[in-house]
């Protein structure tokens, strides 16, 4: 409902079936689209970061979806989603998009 109140434009951007959409399109039971928070619900010292450096994101952590965001150089989008976390400014997170399957996803 929030999406679709204030979030129109991306949510419609998401959800084309044109062959020039530039995002995923919406993921996991809440509809996830490039922009919205989200809240990482699993401790985690595994995930790719870039730049690189040691990672570690923590349960609780909120961060925002920033990528990935179709270049005119890719010819399709990437199965990754990118988080940056208010924790870690200016550090990109990979999370493949069937990771957003909320609390009832399996380990």
């Amino acid at each position: 409902m929030v999406q679709q109140a204030f979030r129109k434009t991306w949510l419609s951007r998401a959800t084309s079936h044109s062959g020039y959409r530039k995002t995923h399109p919406p993921v996991g039971p809440q509809g996830i689209i490039y922009g919205d928070k989200v809240i990482n619900l699993k401790n985690s010292s595994v995930r790719e970061v870039f730049p690189e450096r040691p990672s570690y994101v923590a349960n609780g952590d909120v961060g925002i979806v920033v990528g990935n965001y179709k270049t005119r150089n890719q010819k399709k989008l990437f199965p990754l989603a990118e988080v940056e976390f208010t924790s870690q400014p200016g550090h990109d997170y990979d999370f493949k998009v069937w990771e957003f399957g909320g609390e009832v996803a399996s380990a």
